[in-house]
């Protein structure tokens, strides 16, 4: 009986093993996969007095999120466009972005102007060398109480292995701002 339950446990490994070595997930596994620290698609650091968290939104993960009802082969083979949400807000969470430290709502208002418009002129994508300016801009404007805020960025690149987002922005100092994201072995996941 011992033997048999020893049977059972060594083939429901074995099967486990050849399931994850195929490189093959199911939409739960990989929309959780991608959003993982630990491999690579998502960069978290902290410059100054602000928090950078940035994911890469690869187009089978951006085809899961828009709820496509169509099998993967109506995706095209290559997006001409990298998305990528990039999230800012200060290491305090009590503090907003836009508000910042200031009390004058004149400074409130143009800093949503800049964040909203002028920001984009800010970032580049790093690839191989190259500066890809964004193509894709969209300030999520909070209608909650969060303090951070979101970025949806997009950029005609090349789809490179690594990507280094390129923040020279006046707004968070002098220091100019680089996060990599690693696109290296990213699993394909059953449409």
């Amino acid at each position: 009986m011992i033997q048999q339950k020893h049977l059972y446990l060594f083939i429901a490994s074995l099967i486990s093993l050849l399931v994850s070595c195929s490189g093959k997930m199911d939409k739960a596994e990989y929309a959780k996969w991608v959003k993982d620290y630990d491999h690579g698609l998502h960069a978290h650091i902290a410059k100054g007095a602000y928090i950078f968290d940035l994911q890469y939104l690869p187009p089978e993960y951006k085809w899961l999120q828009e709820g496509h009802g169509q099998p993967m082969e109506a995706l095209p083979e290559e997006s001409p466009i990298e998305y990528y949400i990039l999230k800012v807000g200060f290491k305090d969470h009590s503090i907003d972005l836009i508000k910042g430290v200031s009390e004058d709502k004149n400074v409130w208002e143009q800093r949503a102007y800049y964040f909203s418009y002028q920001f984009q002129d800010n970032i580049s994508l790093e690839q191989d060398g190259k500066h890809y300016p964004c193509v894709m801009f969209h300030f999520e404007k909070a209608f909650d109480l969060r303090a951070e805020r979101n970025f949806v960025l997009g950029f005609a690149a090349t789809h490179a292995e690594k990507s280094i987002l390129v923040i020279d922005s006046p707004a968070f100092g002098e220091e100019t701002i680089k996060i990599t994201i690693n696109k290296e072995d990213i699993p394909t996941v059953d449409l």
